[in-house]
């Protein structure tokens, strides 16, 4: 039974996505980005305008993928208790949604972050 659950825990892709987000984002606030950086940390148009830019697009990141990775790891657990061994398929299908949803809220978050805090040159704006 237990063994059983483990394994349909390790299995969700919401705890497993959950626990990768978290590795990377304590990785991340231990070894912050340093700038420039093209292969390490939250790199888009928007944050690789300025350091400015870099610097706040990592620092809400790593806040938002430590919290969603707590999130998604909670979530990936819990549903292991109801859908042992029925239903897998959906106890799969719903950790993907999870997985996803959070990817895609990270990175609008993020980007929205951005945009209000600085211009289109990437300097700071002006309140």
């Amino acid at each position: 039974m237990v063994d059983s659950f483990l394994i349909h825990c390790i299995a969700s892709t919401a705890f497993l996505g959950g626990i990768i987000f978290l590795l990377t984002g304590k990785l991340m606030q231990r070894y912050p980005p340093r700038w420039p950086n093209y292969w390490y940390g939250y790199r888009t148009m928007a944050s690789l305008k300025t350091k400015a830019t870099f610097d706040a697009g990592n620092t809400v990141s790593i806040a938002l993928m430590i919290k969603y990775g707590t999130w998604l790891t909670i979530t990936g657990i819990a549903p292991g208790l109801a859908f042992m061994e029925k239903y897998w398929w959906l106890f799969s299908g719903a950790g993907l949604l999870a997985l996803l949803s959070a990817v895609v809220a990270l990175i609008a978050k993020t980007e929205k972050y951005i945009k209000t805090h600085f211009d289109k040159n990437g300097k700071p704006a002006i309140t």
